[in-house]
């Protein structure tokens, strides 16, 4: 009985073991049937207490308690936490340092999130309207609102006609645009044009619920837009973008999280 318990250790151990991954979360499977006529609860043990069904589990719950997350490896820059633009679904990862085992912790977890999202529908709490193709989101607007700072930076703001309550506008401004009190101090000291440092804020309604707002910046006197896609009510951040050109003022990891 012991050894059958080391061995179930050691899948444990080695099923973070790059390419070994795929022996440390099968082999408990194996022992499950080799064990049943001697032990069904050990067997019950091995089969149930195994990498793969954990994996699923956690993903499962977290699905059902509104906390699901997909999985990415990779040097993260703010546009990679997005949320999915297919199941709505939050990102969570970075790092640049692969093994092998991802396929469990990231491609396992996303498989199961996607296959509870196609069965049940969008997880609790996820923002609901339409996701805009990137280049309708940075792209030029033909129809665009101006907003006012002060407006923003308490989190009320008209779109469309409609009010529309934005989290965090004031974090997003410290984020983007940090001398934006002295422009609420001094508006008329800070005009865009032949300014060094100035903010024009506008918004565009995309319907459903979804709306941007583009934060436009003067920063040492180069021009930078940064737009921020919103979605639901109360309204959370579906993601972040940019056009190729302007992304000066860019940031590693987003200021707010989408999904919040």
């Amino acid at each position: 009985m012991a050894g059958w318990g080391l061995a179930f250790v050691g899948c444990w151990l080695i099923s973070s073991l790059g390419p070994l991954s795929v022996v440390g979360a099968i082999a408990p499977l194996f022992l499950a049937f080799f064990c049943w006529r001697r032990s069904k609860v050990l067997g019950a043990m091995f089969a149930l207490a195994n990498p793969l069904v954990l994996v699923a589990l956690l993903a499962v719950s977290s699905y059902f308690c509104g906390t699901g997350k997909l999985h990415f490896h990779g040097l993260p820059g703010p546009q990679s936490f997005n949320l999915d633009r297919r199941t709505m679904l939050p990102k969570s990862g970075g790092g640049c340092v692969v093994n092998g085992s991802e396929w469990l912790g990231d491609g396992w977890n996303n498989f199961v999130l996607r296959t509870c999202v196609a069965m049940f529908g969008p997880m609790k709490g996820s923002p609901s309207g339409p996701y805009p193709e990137d280049t309708a989101i940075s792209g030029p607007w033909s129809e665009a609102e101006p907003i006012k700072l002060e407006d923003f930076a308490r989190g009320a703001i008209t779109v469309g006609a409609k009010s529309r309550t934005v989290p965090q506008g004031e974090r997003l401004l410290e984020a983007y645009a940090p001398w934006f009190r002295d422009q609420l101090e001094n508006p008329s000291d800070f005009l865009w044009e032949n300014e060094d440092y100035a903010i024009q804020l506008q918004a565009k309604d995309f319907g459903g619920g979804t709306f941007a707002v583009r934060i436009g910046t003067i920063y040492g006197g180069s021009p930078s837009e940064s737009t921020v896609l919103f979605g639901g009510e109360p309204a959370k951040i579906i993601g972040y973008f940019w056009p190729r050109e302007g992304r000066s003022r860019q940031q590693r990891f987003p200021p707010v999280n989408p999904g919040t």
